[in-house]
């Protein structure tokens, strides 16, 4: 066989495989073990139920509108899964070298290079939170329990109850009471 054959033979069998290609997401479902995307591909083609691969430890729902990389496996569309889906729409301004970015209904995790985390939206933590440097605040503290001192023995309610009920030399108590 000549070099031109071979060529061709090659040629052909590329031709046969779909290569990856960009489309657009229309809706997101989850369908079994996997979530599952609905959109479109080049020229509106219309692609349904397509597994959705991430990363190990994220998950996200793509919103309707967002780019998806499609990567037909094997080059069938058929076996077709999507890789990537960019969220241009909801980026939050321009990120420097090195720096990333988690975002989801309006709020966002900013990873800085310089080691700081910038949070935009309430943050929730379902258990205990060990702060090994010092708290600064701009705004008022609330808690809705008892706050301890350094040593634990002795709470601000704790305080406020035996300041409330002192008095020096049989004096008054104090007024105002904490």
């Amino acid at each position: 066989m000549d070099a031109k054959t071979v060529k061709g033979l090659i040629k052909g069998a590329f031709g046969a495989m779909r290569l990856p290609f960009k489309g657009v997401v229309s809706a997101s479902g989850v369908g079994s073990d996997n979530q599952l995307l609905v959109g479109t591909g080049l020229s509106d083609e219309a692609l349904t139920d397509l597994e959705y691969f991430q990363h190990y430890g994220h998950a996200s729902r793509p919103l309707a509108g967002l780019q998806k990389i499609v990567l037909p496996v094997g080059g069938k569309t058929a076996h077709a899964v999507v890789i990537a889906v960019q969220g241009d729409k909801v980026m939050v301004g321009q990120l420097l070298p090195g720096e990333s970015i988690q975002y989801a209904g309006g709020g966002f995790i900013h990873s800085k290079v310089d080691g700081t985390h910038h949070v935009k939206g309430k943050v929730v933590f379902d258990d205990d939170v060990l702060f090994k440097g010092q708290i600064k605040g701009e705004k008022d503290i609330t808690a809705g329990g008892d706050v301890s001192d350094q040593g634990g023995t002795e709470t601000m309610a704790g305080m406020r109850s035996k300041y409330n009920l002192h008095g020096h030399d049989g004096g008054v108590q104090p007024d105002p009471q904490m």
